[in-house]
């Protein structure tokens, strides 16, 4: 095998540089708005189930009255929307890098597939989706503070 040359192909394979648009986006904004909504996602379940078993169960486990849920609704449903907040910026920048990154047109038939190539594309389409996904995730979470009761009572 060859070094890379300075256009950073691959003359043995002759195929084009892995990730052609990687100076339009750094990294470490592609690592952030790749895991964005699983983290806000995550982060958010953790509080609830945390916030709801403080509230509901007593250190002895029984049941706690209702007087003492006051807090933790209003408390879930706030961390909820920061959450579904988070999720939506990053599929909006999600969708921005992909356009930014999404300019390349196929050389050839042959090579229909190098349109758009490359990981900073494949980066952005998948963070596209797992941000919208952790989104409806998040809302229907939302959903179910707002509507249901938090611990039964």
């Amino acid at each position: 095998m060859t070094s890379r040359s300075k256009d950073r192909t691959y003359p043995i394979f002759d195929i084009g540089d892995p990730a052609p648009d990687r100076e339009k986006i750094s990294d470490l904004a592609l690592l952030a708005i790749f895991s964005a909504g699983p983290i806000a996602w995550s982060l958010q379940l953790f509080f609830g189930s945390a916030a709801s078993g403080i509230a509901c169960i007593g250190g002895d486990g029984q049941k706690l009255d209702a007087a003492s849920l006051s807090w933790a609704t209003p408390a879930m449903i706030g961390v909820t929307i920061i959450a579904l907040l988070v999720a939506l910026a990053a599929f909006a920048v999600s969708i921005l890098v992909l356009r930014r990154t999404g300019d390349r047109e196929p050389s050839n038939e042959e090579s229909v597939m190098e349109a758009g190539q490359g990981r900073t594309r494949f980066v952005a389409i998948w963070s596209i989706w797992a941000n919208g996904l952790f989104a409806l995730a998040v809302a229907v979470n939302l959903l179910a503070y707002v509507w249901g009761d938090l611990c039964g009572v």
